[in-house]
């Protein structure tokens, strides 16, 4: 995922303001977990539940980030998902800068949980047709 440079999201010392990082961070994780569970899209719900950040160095220009969870966290959350309707997963994220060098390190964990029957995914969407 990537942030374009923009003076738009400079601070006051003239680098990238942490909550520009952040935002790409979380939505980087987010969007790692529709990624490696497509199939959940429709029928979950993920929420962050606790963030762990950590600014590494002043950014500058443009950033990316890359997500990741263990293959084994992965696999035991989708059992659960399937099991109990419900888990938490971790997801560790690294923004960079256009140097390559990491500007923040991030640990999101994220509760996953099935939706209820019928109910819609967006509140602006209308219930499903197979609902009650």
């Amino acid at each position: 995922m990537v942030l374009e440079p923009s003076r738009d999201y400079l601070n006051h010392l003239g680098t990238v303001h942490a909550a520009a990082q952040f935002a790409l961070a979380e939505a980087c994780a987010g969007e790692f977990l529709l990624a490696r569970f497509p199939q959940m899209a429709e029928d979950c719900l993920g929420v962050v539940r606790n963030a762990d950040i950590k600014y590494r160095k002043p950014a500058t220009g443009g950033l990316h980030a890359a997500a990741e969870a263990g293959e084994n966290d992965l696999k035991k959350t989708a059992e659960a998902v399937d099991r109990k309707g419900r888990s938490f997963l971790t997801v560790r994220v690294k923004v960079y800068d256009e140097r390559n060098e990491v500007t923040l390190q991030a640990a999101f964990e994220w509760y996953i949980q099935k939706r209820e029957a019928g109910r819609a995914a967006h509140p602006s969407d209308p219930p499903s047709a197979s609902a009650g």
